[in-house]
C-alpha cells in the first residue's frame, strides 16, 4: 500500500509536468501566430514553423485543417482547372485561421482566379489576332511580289514562254477557216456584180 501511495504522487507530477509542457508549445504557437501577424498580413496566410517536439500534437488539427480548406465554387469556371503541382502536405501542428484571415484568404484567391482568367481570355484573343497579322496579311501583301521574283529568276521562262502545240495546231485551224471565208466572200461578192441578162 506504501508503495502504491509513493507512486501516486509521482504519476500525478508527471502529468502536471505533461500539461506544463503543452501549455509552453501553445504558447509557442500563439507567439509565432502573433509575430506573422505583426511582420505581414501575408505571412498568415503561410503556416507557422513546425515545432520542434513531434510528441504534442493537437487532436483536433487535422478536423480544423479540412474545416478551414478554402472552396474553389466560389468562381465558375467554363473549364475544369488542371492542377499540376504536387498536394501540399498537411501540417497538423499549424493553428487555425481566424474569420479576418479567413476572408483575406478567400479574396486572394478569388483575385488570383480572376486573374488567370482574365490572362487566358486575353490569349484566347490575340493568338487568332496575331495569326491573322504575322500570316495571312503578310502572304496577302508579299505573295505576288514573290512569285514574280520566282518567275523571272526561273530558267524556264523560254519554256513557259513557248507556244504549246495544241494552241499551234487551233491557230493554224483558225487560219485555214479565215482563208477560207475570205475566198467565199469574195466569190459571192463577185456573184452579186454579175448581171444574167
Amino acid at each position: 500500500f506504501e508503495t502504491i501511495m509513493h507512486k501516486a504522487p509521482h504519476q500525478q507530477q508527471q502529468q502536471q509536468n505533461q500539461q506544463q509542457h503543452q501549455q509552453n508549445d501553445t504558447q509557442e504557437q500563439n507567439h509565432i501566430g502573433e509575430n506573422a501577424v505583426g511582420n505581414s498580413w501575408l505571412s498568415t496566410i503561410l503556416p507557422p514553423a513546425p515545432s520542434t517536439s513531434p510528441a504534442v500534437r493537437a487532436p483536433e488539427s487535422f478536423d480544423n485543417s479540412a474545416s478551414n480548406t478554402p472552396l474553389h465554387n466560389h468562381i465558375s469556371s467554363p473549364l475544369k482547372p488542371v492542377n499540376l503541382l504536387p498536394d501540399m502536405p498537411v501540417q497538423h501542428g499549424s493553428r487555425r485561421l481566424t474569420d479576418k484571415e479567413q476572408k483575406d484568404c478567400d479574396v486572394i484567391e478569388r483575385l488570383i482566379k480572376s486573374y488567370f482568367y482574365i490572362v487566358r481570355k486575353s490569349i484566347q484573343d490575340s493568338v487568332p489576332k496575331a495569326i491573322m497579322h504575322f500570316l495571312v496579311n503578310y502572304v496577302k501583301d508579299n505573295l505576288q511580289s514573290e512569285l514574280v521574283t520566282h518567275l523571272y529568276k526561273s530558267e524556264r521562262a523560254e519554256t513557259l514562254l513557248n507556244e504549246s502545240d495544241h494552241i499551234a495546231v487551233r491557230r493554224k485551224e483558225a487560219a485555214d477557216m479565215l482563208k477560207a471565208l475570205t475566198r467565199a466572200n469574195h466569190i459571192i461578192s463577185e456573184i452579186r456584180e454579175t448581171h444574167m441578162w
